[in-house]
């Protein structure tokens, strides 16, 4: 993926401080729903995630498991994807580890 533009890694930021402030527990490692989607196929699964944000940059990193680990990366920065909120969802645009565009989308449990 190609480097992102200032204001879109400044949306990506606000994106996931609005992920991280909807819920108290998302603030710290946190069971979410991923459902990945790569290829026109869609694979949902429940991990162990967390979200930070820290002045102009924040990242994700989800703790995949089985061959998930293996094709996925674990950490989702805003210098390498982007990041949209909508109905308490944070959606992530990037690629996997082969270089496939890849989106995930991610809800926290209630």
């Amino acid at each position: 993926m190609k480097e992102l533009s200032e204001e879109l890694m400044a949306v990506s930021v606000a994106a996931i401080q609005q992920y991280i402030d909807i819920k108290k527990e998302n603030k710290d490692r946190h069971q979410a729903f991923v459902l990945t989607s790569e290829k026109g196929a869609c694979y949902p699964i429940v991990l162990y995630v967390y979200a930070q944000a820290f002045g102009e940059s924040a990242k994700v990193i989800i703790e995949w498991t089985g061959s998930y680990g293996r094709d996925y990366p674990s950490e989702f920065t805003t210098n390498n994807s982007t990041f949209r909120f909508m109905h308490k969802t944070l959606n992530i645009a990037s690629q996997d580890c082969w270089g496939n565009e890849i989106s995930v989308s991610i809800s926290a449990m209630s």
